[in-house]
């Protein structure tokens, strides 16, 4: 595996626009005619970042993520409609360095201009110490409700048998241990296997499916939704804990968080 810029991996080489998957490249080329076209030479540069630049692209699951930069700010209903399967981030110079931190990183880090100048030159890149706030904040305020709402609202856990809300509650904290470790922006795919080293093994078989789901590669391990999503919530449960251990704060959702964890790094920073 190669890394490209400080804290990024990624599972393929220098990444060029003549790279990108036809049809992604196509969706983009797509809508940025649209947007010449109604918002005449206000679009000053446009980035793809997310899955595609960090070697994880699925073309039935993944978003095409596009940083669009304007020359001025444009309210909502000035924007060109933005078609599936891309998912657009607008912003102009004065307004960069508001970026989402994870956005911002992922940019600087690896970030593919296909229109105007490389966003290495104009994004910052986020200190350790600001990404590390960040999950600090994301956890407490997303995560633990998400998990507490799944728990408590029959509604909500009824939502949770879904193929996509069970990749999004798996995947996502997993992704921001690894970057509570070491700093490093990771794919969905790549956090998925590092939780395989730390958490206990009794969770490989939801991480297993949770790669076929995002993959489409390797065998069905559910014939029970809901017992996919109860190993989900477990599997959630026990990444906050371990991405808690790591940053060194504590977990606040009173019970239910079980001692399975293998030894996780008290901390990297």
């Amino acid at each position: 595996m190669k890394r490209h810029g400080p804290g990024v991996s990624r599972t393929m080489g220098i990444l060029r626009a003549r790279d990108l998957p036809a049809d992604a490249a196509a969706s983009i080329a797509r809508f940025l005619a649209v947007a010449d076209e109604q918002l005449p030479g206000q679009v000053e540069a446009a980035w793809v970042e997310g899955s595609l630049v960090l070697g994880d692209f699925q073309p039935s699951v993944s978003d095409v993520d596009l940083v669009v930069v304007t020359r001025r700010p444009l309210a909502p209903h000035q924007r060109p409609r933005v078609p599936a399967p891309l998912s657009v981030t607008w912003t102009t110079r004065g307004a960069l360095p508001t970026l989402h931190p994870i956005t911002a990183a992922t940019l600087h880090r690896a970030g593919l201009a296909v229109r105007g100048p490389s966003p290495r030159a104009l994004v910052r890149d986020v200190p350790r110490a600001e990404l590390t706030a960040y999950l600090v904040a994301n956890l407490d305020a997303y995560w633990r409700p998400w998990l507490a709402s799944a728990r408590r609202n029959p509604f909500f856990r009824a939502s949770c048998v879904h193929p996509r809300r069970v990749q999004w509650g798996a995947l996502g904290v997993p992704r921001q241990y690894v970057t509570a470790v070491d700093g490093a922006i990771v794919s969905k795919t790549e956090a998925a296997r590092r939780m395989r080293d730390v958490l206990d093994p009794r969770h490989h078989r939801i991480l297993d499916e949770v790669l076929r789901l995002r993959t489409g590669i390797g065998a069905r391990r559910y014939r029970n939704p809901f017992a996919r999503a109860t190993d989900m919530l477990a599997l959630l449960d026990d990444a906050i804990r371990a991405t808690c251990a790591v940053l060194g704060v504590g977990v606040s959702e009173p019970g239910g968080i079980r001692q399975s964890l293998a030894t996780a790094p008290a901390s990297t920073r």
